[in-house]
């Protein structure tokens, strides 16, 4: 692979960065959560938004986001209690993947324009198996 083949991302900032992780791996969530509404039982699937959210909270805590390194946190556990059949992904998680990024509460927003120091809640993206939360 020649030079000319991979982007030259040195002239961008670290946000800049950020926002293209998030919208790619923001891709592989809604795709993902999509599909979870067809087949809830799919462990590939899971496995992937496992770690989309797991790439997302990494990029976050690299640029300091820390409301938006605990919103991809609780996805990455509500994805691996979901693996492990200890809990289900509620359709408020699905809805949110599904959204616009226009001035909703979707995943994308949650994790671009949350503040250093904000305190948004956390979605409640899981229930347990169980029924309880």
């Amino acid at each position: 692979m020649s030079k000319m083949d991979v982007e030259d991302f040195s002239d961008l900032s670290i946000l800049e960065l950020f926002r293209m992780e998030v919208e790619t791996q923001s891709t592989v969530l809604t795709e993902g959560l999509l599909g979870l509404e067809r087949d809830a039982d799919s462990t590939q699937r899971l496995e992937e938004l496992m770690r989309a959210a797991h790439s997302l909270k990494g990029a976050a805590r690299i640029v300091g986001r820390q409301t938006a390194v605990r919103v991809a946190h609780a996805m990455e556990e509500c994805f691996v209690a979901a693996q492990e059949k200890k809990r289900t992904i509620s359709g408020e998680l699905i809805n949110m993947g599904s959204k616009s990024t226009e001035g909703d509460r979707s995943v994308p927003s949650l994790l671009l324009f949350s503040g250093r120091g904000s305190s948004a809640a956390q979605p409640g993206v899981c229930r347990s198996a169980s029924g309880l939360a």
